[in-house]
């Protein structure tokens, strides 16, 4: 499979991870796709959680994460029809 998601907290992370996360109570997503690796943190606050705030990278993820599937799922009919 060549998207791989994890959620990682503030005791899990590495200092450099760490660096990406605004308090310690905040989770990061680390996605990975095809070897490119990409850090989402969940710090916002309730007053931040409006109608102006861009969350469009979360549509874009989910995009790529059904193309990627799609892919995975392609290429093991393939193999398994060569296996036959």
């Amino acid at each position: 499979m060549s998207y791989k998601v994890k959620l990682i907290s503030w005791e899990d992370a590495t200092p450099e991870q760490r660096d990406l996360m605004s308090e310690d109570y905040d989770l990061l997503l680390q996605i990975t796709n095809c070897g490119r690796v990409s850090y989402y943190c969940d710090s916002m606050e309730p007053e931040d959680a409006n109608f102006r705030r861009d969350l469009s990278w979360v549509l874009d993820e989910l995009r790529r994460a059904y193309r990627a599937g799609v892919m995975d799922s392609l290429d093991r009919a393939i193999a398994r029809e060569d296996e036959q």
